[in-house]
């Protein structure tokens, strides 16, 4: 994966960037379930969103909290890796989206 720029100055946002980035990337981690995303918990839930490319989600909290800066490192993660993934949303009031890697 290309390099992703951690945008944060504040400690607290920093590490939950990069530590979204690194469970990402890190398929055994609990952002991963049977190689599908799990969105169980808020921080995932606006990781995957900002993956997704969703502007507006209702996880990603305010400008300085943790859940905003693991939304903002969902969409970095897209910016980067957008060629190789395909995000298929579940309908309203699913739990899981699927997300399939091309073959590059």
């Amino acid at each position: 994966m290309a390099t992703i720029r951690n945008p944060y100055k504040n400690d607290m946002q920093r590490r939950a960037f990069d530590t979204c980035i690194a469970l990402y990337n890190d398929r055994s981690s609990e952002f991963w379930h049977n190689g599908q995303p799990r969105r169980g918990a808020g921080h995932r839930a606006a990781f995957w969103d900002g993956v997704a490319g969703i502007k507006r989600s209702a996880h990603m909290g305010e400008a300085s909290s943790f859940a905003r800066a693991c939304w903002r490192a969902g969409l970095e993660v897209a910016r980067v890796e957008r060629p190789k993934i395909t995000i298929t949303m579940p309908p309203l009031g699913a739990r899981v989206f699927r997300l399939e890697e091309s073959a590059k």
